[in-house]
């Protein structure tokens, strides 16, 4: 009799482990199935990002009235980022903060070396003397810009 209670008690034991195994990869799929029928939808932020891209992309040299331009719209996108990169690092130039914007938005490395007119080498170079002048520790700093006051905006 303890024996048959034994095995009832194992047999139970499984079925509720086979059940609930079961049970975890068919709500494992119905997820994967949503994340698949709902693809990540752009909002007006991505939309105007992408826009601002395309359109420095097209362009072979900005002027300064473009710096203008995509200061004020980055600074629409992420509210005062300009002034709070200023405010936290005054020793940046004019230059540096280019790089910034243009890292900010997503343009590659290699674009922003043909927007200012200089090597790839150069370039990365560059990107090494602005960690030092933001005095910053990163692997990547187009990731650490990209995520600068993200909390905040």
């Amino acid at each position: 009799m303890i024996t048959t209670t034994i095995h009832y008690t194992i047999a139970l034991l499984v079925a509720i482990i086979l059940f609930f195994f079961f049970f975890s990869l068919k709500h494992k799929k119905q997820i994967k199935k949503k994340e698949i029928s709902h693809p990540y939808q752009y909002n007006e932020q991505d939309h105007i990002l992408q826009e601002i891209q395309s359109n420095i992309i097209q362009t072979q040299y900005l002027k300064e009235n473009d710096w203008h331009t995509l200061r004020d719209k980055v600074n629409d996108i992420y509210p005062h980022f300009t002034d709070r990169i200023m405010i936290d690092f005054p020793n940046l130039s004019k230059d540096d903060l280019r790089i910034i914007l243009l890292l900010r938005i997503g343009i590659s490395h290699k674009e922003i070396a043909r927007l200012c007119n200089i090597q790839l080498s150069s370039f990365r170079k560059r990107r090494n003397r602005l960690k030092q002048k933001m005095n910053i520790q990163c692997d990547s700093i187009s990731q650490y810009i990209k995520e600068m006051y993200i909390a905040s905006t």
